[in-house]
């Protein structure tokens, strides 16, 4: 790469030497326009050749008798250098010295052939003028092109550097939304009811790790304010500071604060995450004091609230399953808490979630299709089978998944049971329902879905 760039360098500089060297030899053959000097120019050189033409044929020093009109050809060719204008000024300097140093009673003075050198001046300098706009046009043209041609190479350079800094981001940190919310899904089961805030020094650690923080600590949140003492921390230690703007403006409005926050004068702090709790509010304050410039995005901040909110939301479910139960009391506990975590990360992070229902009529012929729901289920899938009199309602609900990717879903169950079972879905009335997550009362949309599938 450096070979070529180095052979591409040397061949612009030999273009530029040559066209360099090109528009020199163009300004003093061509000039772009009429030069401040050019009327003195024309009037010197008419001056000089008819001085000399007078010094070698005192009788004849417009050189009328001779085979050629050798002094025509010189004003012809400052007609062509600065166009018909000072052409026709060469062709006056031509008569005015016919007219001093001609004698008409002596001397008879063709006018044809000043006529016609007259219309040879206007029409060669004509010319000129128009060669001259066309090149002017073109000239400028190439130029708009060459800035052009740099713009577009300086944007495929940074188009290339940018997919490789996105190489190396990617091969470097291959973690996904999807794998995080997996993983802290596991760590809230097991730290749920150990303590007051548990696991805290394990969320930070791992949400450190996804979003590239490098010095961080999360500080619990008292009647007061924060308490001095970190709950957890990555990264040096470092003493809370409670009158800095970022974090005034964080416990004030429980809002991701960072340095592009209008409220941000100047703190000694990066970002200030809040980590709230549905059934007890503020729970602690994630204080980031040190992290990569490139990943100081506003996305990936608000990653890092969504992570820390939706562990929370693991080991304090009170308020999110009582709510949903509320409505649905037959719901689990766990599909009643993962469908309020998925309510509220598409509140914060706009990243939506489907839940889907299948009735299927109660036989024991659709057992087989249920149990094909079950084992082909996502890993971050969960699948909660309501049997009644009348049917059994299987509810799938779907993490992180649009309802177009819903679609998608439910034709590869009806193939697998076709495949597998023979069964047609649809030709054996068996009703799918999907609807998105709603940001607000995730129950009460469960419980439309529950009794339009049993009464519809």
């Amino acid at each position: 790469m450096n070979t070529v760039t180095l052979s591409t360098d040397t061949g612009r500089r030999t273009t530029a030497d040559s066209a360099g060297r090109e528009s020199r030899y163009l300004a003093i053959v061509a000039p772009n326009g009429l030069r401040g000097f050019a009327v003195v120019e024309v009037l010197a050189g008419m001056a000089v050749a008819l001085g000399l033409s007078y010094v070698l044929r005192p009788g004849d020093p417009l050189l009328i008798d001779s085979p050629y009109p050798w002094l025509w050809l010189l004003a012809t060719i400052f007609a062509l250098r600065y166009g018909a204008l000072l052409g026709v000024v060469a062709g006056l300097c031509i008569l005015a010295t016919a007219w001093l140093l001609y004698d008409p009673a002596k001397y008879s003075i063709p006018t044809v052939l000043f006529a016609g050198g007259m219309i040879q001046l206007v029409v060669a300098g004509h010319c000129s003028d128009l060669w001259r706009g066309r090149l002017r046009r073109l000239s400028a043209a190439n130029d708009y092109l060459d800035d052009r041609l740099g713009s577009l190479i300086t944007s495929h350079y940074l188009l290339c550097a940018s997919h490789e800094h996105m190489e190396r981001e990617m091969l470097g940190r291959p973690v996904t939304l999807r794998d995080a919310v997996a993983q802290l899904r596991e760590a809230g089961r097991a730290m749920q009811g150990s303590e007051e805030a548990p696991g805290m020094q394990q969320l930070l650690e791992y949400a450190a790790s996804v979003c590239s923080v490098d010095q961080a600590a999360i500080f619990r949140a008292t009647g007061d304010g924060l308490a001095a003492d970190a709950l957890a921390s990555i990264g040096a230690d470092f003493p809370l500071e409670p009158e800095d703007s970022l974090l005034v403006a964080c416990l004030e409005t429980h809002q991701l604060t960072h340095l592009r926050s209008p409220d941000c004068q100047s703190s000694a702090y990066i970002a200030c995450v809040p980590i709230v709790a549905h059934d007890r509010g503020l729970v602690a304050v994630l204080v980031v004091r040190s992290m990569p410039f490139l990943a100081l995005t506003t996305e990936n901040l608000q990653l890092l609230r969504t992570l820390s909110n939706y562990y929370v939301d693991g080991w304090s479910q009170t308020a999110s399953v009582k709510g949903i139960r509320q409505h649905v009391p037959a719901c689990p506990d766990e599909f009643a808490l993962e469908l309020g975590r998925l309510a509220r990360v598409s509140d914060e992070a706009g990243i939506p979630s489907t839940l889907m229902a299948f009735r299927f009529p109660q036989a024991a012929a659709y057992q087989s299709a249920i149990d094909i729901l079950r084992s082909e289920r996502r890993s971050l899938d969960l699948i909660w089978v309501h049997a009644s009199d009348q049917a059994s309602i299987v509810f799938v609900l779907l993490p992180l998944t649009d309802t177009l990717a819903a679609h998608a879903y439910r034709l590869r169950m009806q193939r697998e049971c076709q495949v597998r079972l023979g069964l047609d879905l649809d030709g054996m009335g068996v009703r799918v329902d999907a609807l998105a997550v709603p940001v607000q009362a995730p129950g009460l949309a469960l419980r439309h879905l529950l009794y339009r599938g049993q009464h519809d």
